[in-house]
């Protein structure tokens, strides 16, 4: 029983979400701003520590705080994902990144849309009520497939941001450990 109550709960609250993307454009900054928290975006508690230290090593470097003064929190996750967006479009490694956000875009555009169709058929499905019920069944089946399609494509945006952040982290890190590696075999030599 509590698993159709939550899943009841999971579909219900992607509903919502999709309606309150008619008032408020949803971004990426949820995510990025819990970047260093304990979240579904990166899970792995090894990979999280790694990109913490990254910032530290980062606000050292820029000189923005002293020791003591560091906490993980919204703003220092902005600034620090910012900082990785920048340093992987400088060095030309954003394609990939690029794509995904394009992708991203184009999924959110198609959910608005479904969204609005499937608000279209709700007005038909009245009118179809006041003055001929033989519609009503088309309409209604009409509204389940755009909400429907409406609520995968939201799915899909929301996949595709988590792996845009999750894909600017690791070719952060990956540009860090070359840049490091060019580093200890030029001392080397």
């Amino acid at each position: 029983m509590t698993i159709k109550k939550s899943g009841c709960h999971n579909i219900i609250s992607k509903i919502f979400r999709i309606l309150l993307r008619l008032v408020i454009k949803v971004q990426q900054e949820k995510y990025i701003d819990n970047l260093f928290e304990d979240s579904d975006l990166i899970i792995n508690s090894i990979k999280r520590k790694q990109y913490k230290q990254y910032a530290k090593d980062v606000m050292k470097e820029k000189e923005l705080f002293s020791e003591k003064e560091i906490s993980y929190d919204k703003e220092l996750s902005s600034y620090f994902f910012a900082y990785c967006v920048y340093y992987i479009q400088v060095r030309g490694k954003d394609k990939k990144l690029e794509k995904l956000r394009d992708i991203a875009g184009l999924s959110m555009s198609l959910s608005l849309i479904f969204l609005f169709l499937a608000l279209g058929s709700v007005i038909a499905l009245a009118i179809c009520y006041l003055y001929s019920i033989d519609y009503i069944l088309f309409e209604i089946i009409y509204f389940i497939i755009n909400v429907s399609l409406s609520i995968l494509f939201d799915c899909y945006t929301e996949r595709t941001v988590k792996n845009r952040i999750r894909m600017t982290l690791a070719v952060y890190e990956a540009e860090k450990d070359l840049q490091t590696y060019r580093r200890l075999d030029k001392s080397v030599e």
